[in-house]
């Protein structure tokens, strides 16, 4: 139907010659309907509804173990090497969040020599 974009799927955009008043050729982009559509779906399926929990969990152990930490260079380089994500991502997807919670706290407190 004219003017409903929200089914386009490619841009057609004629590369003008003006010199001989013709075409050159055409140059063929997907539209921003469609770039955002497929943008979603690869998401949707990459981060399903278990990173929602993972990201709350996360959040969580950060805060909890925020005052135990230096500063931002040094929390950085602590959390980078104790999230394995594809680990935590596979706990949380089996149910085993408090395992991961474990895990984490164990890592950055061993990491900064902290007590616990």
């Amino acid at each position: 139907r004219p003017g409903e974009v929200e089914y386009l799927d490619i841009r057609l955009t004629p590369l003008r010659d003006h010199a001989n008043n013709g075409v050159r050729g055409v140059t063929v982009c997907f539209t921003p309907v469609t770039l955002h559509r497929r943008l979603q779906e690869e998401l949707a399926e990459r981060f399903g509804p278990h990173w929602a929990e993972l990201v709350e969990l996360l959040r969580d152990v950060r805060l909890s173990v925020l005052p135990l930490l230096p500063g931002v260079a040094e929390r950085s380089r602590l959390w980078a090497e104790a999230l394995d994500l594809a680990e935590a991502e596979e706990l949380v997807r089996s149910g085993r969040e408090e395992e991961l919670r474990s895990r984490l706290l164990a890592r950055l407190r061993r990491a900064e020599g902290a007590p616990g």
